[in-house]
């Protein structure tokens, strides 16, 4: 399936973690390259030097900064208000891909299953990688998801409030399904 212009952005927060982002950036340069694929940062108030980092060996990585910490959920909230693409992967410093052509399966599944406004990932904690991603898992509807790893259809995430900020770390799953389900944010 050929893929076609901006169709993507890749959205990373970061705060003191230069090495894991450098390992992430290395893992995913071959989605990178890719003419429909956008990728924005968020330094979240890093004193490690990741700023200077991305803008000396990044410079195609539009790149946002909070001058002190604001929290990884104001900063998601930041990065999803600049995307002007149709779908928006969210994923963590430390974490990337290991299954081959993620960006075919995720417009594949958006496509054939129009309704859908989120997709979580499976998740694979280890420094090692296993030897296999196939899965005999088939796609199904959740009732959560980690945060580390989701996309977004936009046209779904401007249909809802963005995450409460006092959230700070985590919460934004849920907060998620209530809000899609109800079309308010939660009292």
């Amino acid at each position: 399936m050929s893929l076609p212009s901006d169709r993507f952005t890749i959205l990373i927060t970061t705060k003191n973690r230069k090495s894991d982002l450098t390992f992430t950036l290395g893992k995913i340069q071959y989605l990178l390259d890719k003419e429909n694929v956008n990728c924005i940062i968020c330094d979240d108030g890093s004193i490690d030097g990741t700023s200077i980092y991305i803008q000396d060996n990044f410079p195609e990585i539009q790149l946002i900064t909070n001058s002190e910490s604001k929290g990884l959920i104001y900063s998601r909230n930041r990065l999803l208000g600049l995307v002007t693409t149709e779908f928006a992967i969210s994923i963590d410093d430390d974490a990337h891909f290991i299954t081959k052509d993620p960006l075919e399966i995720i417009q594949k599944s958006f496509y054939e299953n129009s309704k859908v406004g989120l997709l979580s990932f499976r998740i694979f904690w280890g420094l090692q990688e296993p030897e296999t991603s196939h899965s005999h898992e088939t796609s199904h509807r959740v009732k959560s998801f980690v945060g580390c790893g989701h996309v977004w259809r936009m046209s779904a995430w401007r249909d809802i409030p963005d995450y409460p900020s006092w959230f700070v770390f985590y919460g934004e799953e849920d907060f998620t399904l209530f809000a899609r389900r109800f079309n308010s944010p939660p009292c």
